[in-house]
């Protein structure tokens, strides 16, 4: 029914207010030039659009700590990241739905 629709995703919206996000970009033709001076938090979680936003990503992999969770769109860009990952950094989840795998991820 729409009305149960509509009430699940005013609670999902509702629920991710309480999610701090920090965007940076990383998605250019190149990698864009202030990408390099990226800190990350002690605890953080990845998302990333496209293999070519992961492999932008990945030269800085080794000053971070591994995240706790790998959220990619799409099997091409699952594929980009679980092949060149840091060997102890998570494997990525697929997702073609970001608000119902935040959700998850968030219990």
């Amino acid at each position: 029914r729409w009305s149960d629709l509509l009430v699940c995703e005013h609670l999902a919206l509702e629920t991710l207010r309480d999610f701090e996000v920090d965007r940076r970009p990383v998605y250019e033709v190149r990698a864009p030039a202030t990408l390099h001076h990226a800190a990350l938090p002690g605890s953080y979680a990845l998302t990333f659009f496209s293999p070519s936003a992961v492999r932008h990503f990945l030269p800085l992999a080794p000053r971070h700590p591994p995240p706790v969770h790998v959220v990619c769109f799409g099997a091409s860009t699952v594929e980009a990241w679980d092949a060149r990952r840091p060997p102890t950094w998570p494997r990525a989840r697929r997702t073609d739905h970001l608000l119902t795998t935040l959700l998850e991820l968030q219990t």
